[in-house]
């Protein structure tokens, strides 16, 4: 294996007795703490002091072959690792495992909860808040996918419009005999056309809006309320912890006491969740509203606008003829 991963990276051959060689090597160091620092001893020899290294690939000299792919590697044990960087690890690692305890008595505690085997704590307000919400939000995002789907639609009926238009007026061009109605045709509709780009803006800043209040501002105040989620399912952990300690015959009081000031600080944390999402959930309501009355309204006198533009136009350019033709009869 380490024969074809050398040959890999580095495209010479390698011999047998350098193979052995490199294999002693890595041998030696994975054998060593690399993280400690080298140590030598010094002899006397001759009147003169000489150092030799603990490690015996050190003691050798080098040869003039080709340089091994490791010779770098007998050196990292002389590496000075600063203490505060191993404190840092340390600290990650430390973090990482209260992290990965916390998530599995949380999935644990979510689990149980579905299966009807533990209580789960339930502010009654709150909830009955936060479904209306949820509701809410469900019948927003119904309305933005109505007020896009009518967007949509009468963007291309507008085109339809220009178009319309535009065929009348290269009719009345050719058709010399019909150029007053065709002319009145395509004035017709291109102004309504036009009409109907003004109301098209009014349109997208409804939409925008909507947008805005449905997948920025209502999320935002989800954000919150699953923190507050996760908070209550903290504490219903550690207040199952506690109830077991209890009813264990090993607990010791000193442990009892810990899990009690345990589940009051995670009390508090979830009172104050509590106090969060009413807080957050109130501000909502008073922005929702605001905002919504606004463009409301403004979404109302455009379409009034616009159909009040469009009577207008068709009232004057409104011909009547002086006689019939046989397919009116």
């Amino acid at each position: 294996m380490i024969r074809t991963q050398f040959k890999t990276i580095y495209p010479f051959e390698i011999s047998g007795n350098q193979l052995r060689m490199l294999q002693s090597d890595i041998e030696a160091i994975e054998a060593k703490d690399i993280f400690a620092p080298e140590k030598s001893t010094t002899t006397s020899i001759g009147g003169f002091n000489k150092n030799y290294s603990e490690n015996p690939q050190s003691n050798h000299e080098v040869n003039n072959s080709p340089q091994s792919p490791t010779s770098n590697l007998a050196k990292i044990g002389s590496l000075n690792i600063q203490r505060t960087d191993l404190d840092k690890v340390q600290e990650k690692l430390k973090t990482i495992k209260k992290w990965t305890v916390n998530t599995f008595k949380n999935t644990k505690q979510n689990v149980l909860e579905h299966l009807g085997k533990v209580d789960k704590t339930i502010d009654v307000e709150t909830e009955g808040q936060i479904e209306a919400l949820k509701e809410l939000h469900r019948r927003y995002s119904s309305l933005l996918s109505i007020a896009t789907t009518f967007q949509n639609h009468f963007t291309a009926l507008n085109k339809a419009k220009k178009d319309f238009a535009e065929g009348f007026y290269q009719v009345g061009l050719k058709e010399t005999d019909l150029t007053n109605e065709c002319n009145d045709s395509h004035e017709v509709l291109k102004t309504i056309s036009h009409n109907g780009e003004l109301f098209e803006k009014e349109i997208n800043k409804f939409i925008d809006a909507m947008e805005t209040l449905c997948d920025k501002t209502i999320q935002d105040t989800f954000i919150t309320i699953q923190m507050y989620a996760t908070t209550r399912l903290e504490y219903d952990v550690v207040r199952c912890e506690l109830a077991e300690l209890k009813d264990s015959n090993k607990s010791t009081s000193a442990s009892i006491e810990e899990a009690e000031e345990k589940v009051k600080e995670y009390k508090n944390k979830y009172d104050g969740m509590i106090s969060d999402v009413k807080t957050k959930m109130s501000l909502l309501k008073e922005n929702r509203l605001k905002v919504m009355r606004y463009h409301m309204i403004a979404f109302q006198e455009a379409f009034r606008a616009y159909s009040k533009s469009n009577m207008v136009t068709l009232n004057c350019h409104t011909n009547v003829t002086s006689s019939q033709s046989f397919l009116e009869h």
